[in-house]
């Protein structure tokens, strides 16, 4: 094979021998430069193909969930109020609202002023704020009852009764949750 390569001196075992090394290494460098790469590639493909499979599922499993959340947001929306202009306009809407329902429910509002600690997260505005009433039990708690119920998400924080004359006189803090857009 290598004949016009080789002295005419070797012997045909020692010929034979440096031929075989010969082939071991062409074999050999072949195995290391393209062989390898090769390889080196196609582990980094399978990586990359088992990478994009987990991120498949976990999206089709979201998409699998996705008619189950919006039935959740269509049923639990109803007590989303989302933002509309400014924060003093969205304390307005607050403020009418609890001043209709405590009109509905036969209450004196005494007073009623926010907090100016106002939280934003990503989804959600928070507006912290201080309700005075007066009322008999069963009218306060027919209020508060609506209160929950009601449209803007609401927190009661803390509550304070005192006894005047055959009233209640309510303090209670709350905050509010409206759903940005």
């Amino acid at each position: 094979m290598f004949k016009k390569f080789l002295p005419d001196k070797l012997s045909k075992n020692e010929r034979f021998l440096l031929n075989g090394v010969c082939i071991v290494l062409v074999v050999f460098f072949l195995d290391r430069f393209a062989v390898q790469s090769i390889r080196d590639r196609g582990e980094q493909l399978n990586e990359e193909i088992k990478k994009q499979e987990l991120s498949y599922k976990k999206r089709s499993a979201l998409l699998s969930n996705k008619e189950k959340i919006e039935q959740r947001f269509v049923e639990y929306g109803k007590y989303l109020q989302t933002k509309k202009g400014s924060d003093e306009d969205s304390l307005a809407d607050i403020f009418s609202y609890l001043e209709s329902l405590a009109r509905k429910n036969n209450l004196t509002l005494v007073d009623v002023k926010p907090n100016n600690e106002n939280s934003e997260s990503e989804y959600l505005v928070s507006y912290p704020i201080e309700v005075e009433v007066e009322a008999s039990l069963n009218l306060l708690l027919d209020f508060f009852y609506e209160l929950s119920e009601g449209v803007p998400m609401v927190d009661i924080k803390k509550v304070s009764l005192k006894v005047k004359a055959d009233v209640l006189e309510t303090k209670f803090d709350l905050e509010t949750y409206i759903f940005k857009k």
